[in-house]
């Protein structure tokens, strides 16, 4: 019996000296045992693949150690389940129409992983019943660790067979179908096993491995397909066609792929007189950006490209890639002859997936070898791509600011710069009558009473005048009668050098605007049935053509057409 003195003396202390003078209770103590509780990880979800495929993430089932110790996790043993039709319930042998169906006859090879840091746990499982009503495989001699209180997921991957499918599809799935089927060892070298079991649902599955048959490919345009658009000699790099390869359940190693033009003799020729070289640009497995390069064969306008090994297009499973080609068009070299028809540059002309053969195309199943053809292919668009017109030279029209008022006195109506699209070796040259035309629509509201006014149109820079024309009925747009103004008689020759630019004005007179809200604007615009822009491309008059744009060659090429000038409102 422990007594308490004061210090110094032989007297005990008395109990109302001490503070507190009641009793002192201490918290409660929780004894814990070891425990391990399994769940089904959200990852990964279902999936399918076909048959041959390697290294598929099958199922996650999460190990969770309570607090009171850490784990070593030496024996799991997983039930595999199967079915041919996908619907429960699952069987470990044998489902609805292929009684011999087996997990073992699905799955060539099965490894546990860390589904946290990707680490393998075993490749090399002590017993594999998978082939039999037993219908179960064990991996021993474990030794992956849980600190207590931590919980980890165990990752199941498989390797699938190449043994042919029930039907399309077959469907498999992995358990944990006991509580004795996991064993693992405390801090105090005591056995634990798991707290409950079929997190995957056994005979009723959550998440189910597919296997088809064979993957599919589908075929469109992608996104970034170009519109139809004109092109110019010596243009390198002009992208044509953009095609959009999707697979399903399988990724694709594309072997062959053949592009053409589309049929008929002039499109043909227009296309090999213009066209030096057809460049596919893709992306292989490993993720670079690959070229190829071929010709057009003179005869058919078909190039054929070959890849092989690791040169070859990919297409991810479940995904999609897009096949890029290009054309490097001809510069003034090598062609011969003066005529568009002789040069090729009269008829528009795409690059396309060849709708042909079945052989041109062909593509395997990264896991399986299927072979795919032409005939494979779900086609949304394969044959046709967009127009392209080949000029040696031509033009953009970028419209300028220009400040709009009233429809009184002399004032500028338009401006715009002309740049021209082209090797400096070209010209867009405006010379004389026959070959020089730029044609404006007037759209007017003012006096019924026709008098002739006068546009001139000048150099934005200099000043310089280069045309003027005198034109009727300016005043109004009645039915028939919508005035135009065509510079077709210039002052001086005018010239835009290949890369270069020049900028316009128009400037009018105005005549007859005097009622309240009467209006004037010149709009050129590509629909226009009438010549609205005549021109000649050559550098000397031994190797011109005479251009001439209208609504039937021009409509649809030229995207920054129609160009509207300001609104001119008598207030």
């Amino acid at each position: 019996m422990a007594v308490l003195k004061y210090a110094g003396t032989n007297t005990a202390v008395d109990d109302s000296d001490i503070v507190p003078n009641t009793d002192l209770i201490g918290k409660n103590m929780t004894l814990q045992a070891s425990t391990l509780t399994l769940s089904l990880s959200s990852t990964p979800a279902d999936t399918t693949y076909v048959k041959g495929t390697s290294s598929i993430d099958s199922v996650g089932i999460t190990f969770a150690a309570s607090l009171a110790s850490s784990l070593k996790v030496t024996d799991v043993t997983l039930t595999g389940y199967v079915d041919d039709d996908g619907t429960a319930p699952f069987a470990k042998i044998g489902s609805n129409s292929d009684s011999s169906l087996t997990t073992s006859g699905l799955v060539s090879a099965i490894k546990l992983y860390d589904g946290d840091t990707g680490a393998l746990i075993s490749d090399t499982p002590q017993t594999n019943n998978l082939n039999n009503s037993t219908g179960t495989i064990k991996f021993s001699n474990l030794a992956w660790n849980l600190n207590a209180g931590q919980t980890k997921k165990l990752l199941v991957k498989t390797n699938l067979s190449s043994n042919p499918t029930s039907g399309s599809n077959d469907y498999f799935s992995f358990d944990i179908d006991a509580t004795t089927d996991v064993t693992a060892l405390d801090s105090s070298s005591q056995t634990v096993n798991s707290g409950n079991a079929d997190p995957n649902g056994a005979t009723n599955p959550t998440n189910v491995v597919t296997v088809s048959s064979a993957g599919t490919l589908a075929l469109s345009l992608g996104s970034a397909n170009p519109i139809k658009k004109a092109v110019y000699w010596g243009e390198n790099d002009s992208l044509f066609t953009v095609y959009r390869v999707r697979s399903t359940d399988e990724a694709f190693m594309i072997d062959r792929l053949n592009i053409v033009t589309a049929t008929g003799s002039e499109v043909v020729a227009s296309a090999t007189n213009n066209i030096d070289s057809v460049k596919m640009k893709y992306t292989n497995k490993a993720g670079s950006s690959l070229t190829a390069l071929g010709s057009l064969d003179s005869v058919t306008g078909s190039v054929s490209f070959a890849f092989t090994g690791d040169n070859r297009p990919y297409v991810p499973k479940d995904s999609s890639t897009d096949i890029e080609v290009y054309a490097n068009i001809r510069p003034k070299a090598g062609r011969t002859g003066t005529a568009l028809s002789t040069l090729g540059s009269d008829v528009e002309f795409s690059l396309d997936w060849s709708n042909g053969g079945d052989d041109d195309f062909r593509a395997v199943g990264d896991g399986s070898g299927t072979v795919l053809t032409n005939a494979d292919i779900t086609d949304s668009q394969k044959a046709k791509g967009n127009d392209h017109k080949v000029y040696r030279v031509y033009p953009e029209f970028i419209q300028e600011t220009v400040t709009s008022g009233s429809p009184v006195g002399t004032k500028d109506v338009l401006k715009f710069t002309i740049k021209a699209h082209g090797l400096a070796d070209s010209r867009l040259l405006f010379d004389d009558r026959p070959s020089a035309a730029i044609r404006f629509e007037v759209l007017a509201s003012g006096s019924q009473t026709a008098t002739d006014m006068t546009a001139r149109l000048f150099d934005a820079i200099t000043g310089e005048q280069y045309a003027s024309k005198t034109f009727s009925n300016g005043q109004t747009s009645v039915a028939g009668a919508r005035a135009s103004i065509t510079f077709d008689e210039w002052d001086k020759d005018v010239e835009i050098a290949g890369g270069q630019q020049k900028t316009f004005r128009v400037q009018v007179g105005f005549i007859g605007f005097t009622d309240k809200n009467d209006q004037f604007q010149i709009v050129l615009r590509d629909t226009d049935v009438n010549t609205i822009f005549r021109y000649v491309d050559g550098a000397n008059s031994n190797e011109q053509n005479t251009i001439v744009l209208n609504q039937a060659k021009t409509n649809g090429f030229w995207r920054l057409l129609p160009m509207e000038g300001p609104i001119f409102v008598q207030p």
